[in-house]
């Protein structure tokens, strides 16, 4: 399967075989910026409209109701997931993670220069730093 969102759909996030057939569409996002998917669920960073908050959220992928895994302190600039948390940068200069399954979020790092792209290995969380061009890396 392939997920994505189209954002001038107004916020909704499909699935489709990558050998054709129809789209299924899930109406459950206002602001998708982001999407990460594993083998059980689809995960995205919404923005928020209209003065809502920013989140991510989880979707099983037979596209049953999400669950919040996260509110946001500021607007989502990057996210990725591992085999068990997901990992984000918000223009505020915080990286944070939370567990898949739900949980308190932690925040790995903050003060950054305009955190953006973020990646994760066995062992650290690596981002870019757009205000200032460093590369950053801090221990899961």
């Amino acid at each position: 399967m392939v997920h994505g969102f189209e954002p001038s759909s107004g916020g909704d996030i499909g699935k489709f075989s990558i050998n054709g057939g129809a789209v299924a569409l899930f109406n459950f996002a206002n602001n998708p910026l982001l999407l990460a998917a594993d083998m059980a669920s689809v995960y995205w960073v919404d923005a928020g409209v209209g003065g809502t908050t920013p989140y991510i959220a989880r979707m099983g992928l037979s596209g049953e109701a999400p669950s919040y895994l996260a509110f946001l302190q500021s607007r989502p600039t990057g996210m990725t997931i591992s085999a068990t948390h997901a990992y984000w940068t918000e223009a505020g200069g915080i990286v944070a993670k939370v567990p898949l399954a739900g949980g308190t979020p932690v925040v790995l790092a903050s003060g950054q220069a305009s955190p953006t792209g973020i990646a994760v290995d066995s062992t650290n969380v690596y981002w870019t730093n757009s205000g200032d061009g460093t590369i950053k890396k801090v221990s899961k």
